[in-house]
Parts: structure tokens; sequence; C-alpha cells
């Protein structure tokens, strides 16, 4: 099975965990910590955390599902996108660990600090996307 990715989880499920540690936040600021949990697993571990694709938009990189899920909502708590989890996400201590360090480092910024990554990140959302098919 070399090169292939089974996934187990969904980024409903990374957009959950992350409320769950978290809090309540605003829906721009929770799809950049996805991306980043996204792009940090890939960095650290090779591996996706979901299959789901981040596109570039204006405000920095978006995934298209989790926003359809959440839009017209400025901010979202845990339970938010129960509807969209999977049974059982799986998640492996190696994601854990990279979802909190993302969580802990970016989780205590103000969404605005966000603005500031916008154009590397979009940049990277291209790169997520390449990486995601494998």
């Amino acid at each position: 099975m070399y090169g292939v990715v089974i996934y187990v989880a969904n980024v409903f499920d990374v957009a959950e965990y992350v409320l769950s540690q978290l809090g309540e936040t605003s829906t721009m600021k929770l799809q950049k910590l996805v991306y980043y949990c996204q792009a940090w697993s890939l960095a650290w571990d090779g591996v996706p955390l979901f299959k789901e694709d981040f596109e570039a938009w204006m405000n920095g990189p978006v995934c298209p599902e989790l926003y359809k899920a959440h839009k017209g909502t400025f901010k979202v708590k845990s339970g938010f996108f129960g509807l969209y989890i999977s049974d059982d996400p799986n998640f492996s201590e190696d994601n854990i660990d990279s979802m909190n360090a993302v969580i802990n480092y970016y989780g205590i910024k103000e969404a605005g600090i966000f603005a500031a990554f916008q154009s590397n990140a979009a940049i990277g959302a291209g790169f997520i996307s390449s990486c995601c098919q494998l």
C-alpha cells in the first residue's frame, strides 16, 4: 500500500477538535487554524489529516466544504459541525500532537493576525492541495 493514503477523518473532524480545545472562535480564524493543522501535519508527519482541499481566497486559504457548512455564521463553538463529523476520526498520537501544536501557537492569536500570513498561506494552499492528491 505504498503511496496510498487512507482517510478516516474529514475536515469537520479537525474543525471540531480545534473548537473542543479552543472554544468559540470566528469562522475566519477556524478556517486558518484547520489550514495550519493540515499544513503542519503534512510537514511534520508526512501525511494529510483529511482529503478536502483548500482554495486561495481573498482573505487567505478556505476549505469550500467547511465554508458551506458555516456560511453566514460569524462565530462557532464545539458541536456546530456535529452533523458532518465521522463516526470515529481515529486521530493518531501524531495527528493530535500536530493539531495541539497549531492550537497552542496560533490559537491564542487574534483573528486579524492571520491577515499577515494570508499571502504566504494562499500560496501554500495550492501546495497543500497538490500534496493531498497522493
